[in-house]
């Protein structure tokens, strides 16, 4: 019961005099009708933000995946070269393998706007973990079909599109730093994304990386016609035996660092779908976000697209 002090009497003496239980009652109710509603305020505020901190890894998965795809850019120019050697060196009426030589010069054409697509879609789903500052504008894309069918003539017309998807991909990640994170947001940006993510993804792995691991599967093969001429004039006449073996014994090792290139494409390829996949994932869930259920949800698709970081930055 609350007291207070009262001076009555012509004495003024001091008498606790109690206070009304009525009014007792409506202060107790005051303050828990405050609270609530701070609590409810609170709660509100947190809600209205959605933490996917729970993707980090595979934020930062996406990041290396997208820094080992500029190695393996790199690599394809030099190892068409090798592939063009190899073949020069070849012995006269040597049978070599029927494929074309590949044109070398097509892959320094093509290297920047493949890397921008591939970078904007990676950089996209880091930027959902928080990992990631912005990719080049929607604009920069506007020619990416054009450009396509200049540098290849014979590219099937389903897949120029496919890349110019990358478009709406750098506008969703533009959208998405300026979001600060609000559900309602992120929600909206993933619901718009979503097909996009996959046609970039498929242009990615049914086009730019087969294109890599076709030139290494040229070199490969130019390369094994080429220890076979040598050994077949060197080995088989026993001339120059110590030569001849050390050659062989590089043609081996120059055969599983190809393959484990080749191994790692594939991977990234696996990566792709993975991306596609998690994507989907959250797409699906993005009205009723848990992380727990995003962190079950993300896992193997986490798993895979960190593998695939872990193959192409050491392959290449």
């Amino acid at each position: 019961m609350n007291i207070r002090t009262t001076l009555e009497s012509p004495g003024y003496g001091l008498h606790i005099k109690p206070e009304s239980n009525e009014k007792s009652r409506f202060s107790r109710s005051t303050w828990r009708a405050a609270i609530l509603v701070m609590i409810l305020i609170a709660m509100l505020g947190t809600s209205s933000c959605v933490d996917l901190s729970a993707i980090g890894h595979l934020a930062k998965y996406s990041l290396d995946v997208a820094n080992g795809f500029t190695k393996m850019q790199d690599d394809a120019e030099p190892s068409c070269k090798k592939a063009a050697d190899f073949v020069t060196w070849l012995s006269p009426g040597f049978a070599r393998h029927p494929n074309p030589l590949p044109d070398c010069a097509f892959y320094e054409k093509i290297n920047p706007t493949v890397l921008d697509v591939n970078n904007v879609l990676f950089k996209y789903i880091a930027a959902l973990g928080k990992l990631a500052s912005a990719a080049k504008p929607k604009d920069a894309f506007d020619k990416v079909d054009t450009d396509l069918k200049q540098y290849d003539e014979k590219i099937d017309p389903t897949i120029p599109p496919e890349a110019k998807a990358a478009g709406a991909l750098a506008d969703a990640l533009t959208n998405l730093l300026a979001s600060q994170y609000q559900q309602h947001e992120l929600a909206k940006i993933i619901g718009n994304a979503n097909p996009d993510v996959k046609k970039v993804a498929d242009f990615l792995s049914n086009y730019a990386a087969d294109q890599y691991a076709f030139v290494l599967q040229e070199e490969l093969l130019d390369e094994r016609n080429y220890c076979q001429d040598r050994d077949d004039t060197f080995g088989k006449t026993h001339l120059e035996p110590l030569a001849n073996k050390l050659l062989q014994d590089h043609c081996l090792a120059d055969e599983k660092r190809i393959q484990s290139k080749l191994d790692a494409i594939a991977k990234y390829k696996e990566a792709l779908k993975a991306i596609v996949d998690a994507h989907q994932k959250l797409y699906d869930s993005r009205n009723k976000w848990n992380t727990k259920q995003i962190v079950d949800d993300l896992g193997p698709d986490i798993l895979k697209v960190g593998s695939a970081a872990l193959a192409v930055n050491t392959a290449f």
